[in-house]
């Protein structure tokens, strides 16, 4: 194949596996979280957690329940070489935290940032993140008095997409 050519469905190889990583923490989807990841993989969210990918996401399972998120993603540069790449993808992600007490109002936290990420070509093909580098350049908090946490963000298999979308569902 022509390398130019290679270079181009890789490049657009990783900004699915930054897009899939989105969807897979906004739906709450634990496994396919997983698969993103090499089985070697590090992960360094700064004061929130740092360490393996696999501890990652058990961190996840832990504290986003009841938590509603929307991970955008923006510019996004990748350099490969070979079986191995990085790649600076910018992101918002969108929180909505519940009260923390019974007296509390809900909170919308914004972050604006970075990742950071060292990737690597699985023997099967794909890519997987390596090592992922949160950074945080902004952060706006404030009050969401009316915030519907009944709207929580859906499960898995709770969400719509997975019954309108079969095909995405299967591959994400």
């Amino acid at each position: 194949m022509n390398p130019d050519l290679q270079t181009l469905l890789d490049k657009q190889a990783l900004l699915d596996l930054n897009a899939a990583y989105c969807r897979a923490v906004d739906r709450k989807n634990y496994p396919l979280l997983r698969r993103l990841y090499h089985p070697d993989a590090t992960d360094d969210h700064g004061d929130l957690y740092s360490g393996s990918a696999a501890g990652f996401v058990d961190y996840l399972e832990q504290v986003l329940p009841g938590m509603n998120t929307h991970h955008f993603i923006g510019n996004a540069l990748f350099v490969v070489e070979g079986d191995i790449a990085e790649g600076e993808v910018y992101a918002v992600r969108h929180h909505l935290l519940p009260p923390a007490q019974e007296q509390q109002e809900a909170q919308e936290l914004i972050v604006g940032g970075r990742y950071l990420d060292r990737y690597i070509r699985h023997h099967q093909g794909h890519w997987q993140f390596h090592h992922r580098h949160s950074v945080r350049d902004w952060l706006q908090q404030r009050p969401a008095p009316d915030a519907s946490l009944t709207l929580a963000t859906a499960l898995r298999t709770e969400d719509i997409s997975y019954r309108l979308l079969p095909r995405l569902a299967r591959d994400y």
